[in-house]
């Protein structure tokens, strides 16, 4: 889970074409954490479908409400919040199945 999510995040270093180093490492962050939601939901229905409606979903309202916008007063600090905030939701996620196989281990 976490290399796919690093390659998730990783392959936005794409935008560096067409947006600042800062805006771009700042994606970057952000996209690897919600890269780990994604394969949280992934490893949790087993099946890539959901993951998929989730970043087209994500994707799609976020486009709508703000556009393809390019803005350069992003602060790392909010980025880190807004990625601890993805990390605990991929817990928050998985938490049945990290439960579930502590059991079947105690038993």
């Amino acid at each position: 889970m976490i290399i796919s999510s690093i390659l998730f995040g990783s392959e936005h270093f794409l935008n560096l074409y067409s947006q600042s180093f800062s805006a771009t490492i700042i994606q970057v962050l952000q996209t690897t954490a919600m890269g780990f939601v994604f394969a949280s939901i992934f490893v949790r229905t087993n099946n890539l479908l959901f993951p998929m409606l989730c970043h087209f979903s994500l994707d799609y309202v976020v486009t709508i409400l703000w556009g393809m916008q390019n803005s350069s007063n992003i602060s790392f600090g909010s980025a880190i919040g807004v990625s601890v905030f993805y990390l605990i939701v991929g817990l928050f996620i998985l938490m049945p199945i990290l439960t579930d196989n502590k059991l079947k281990v105690e038993k």
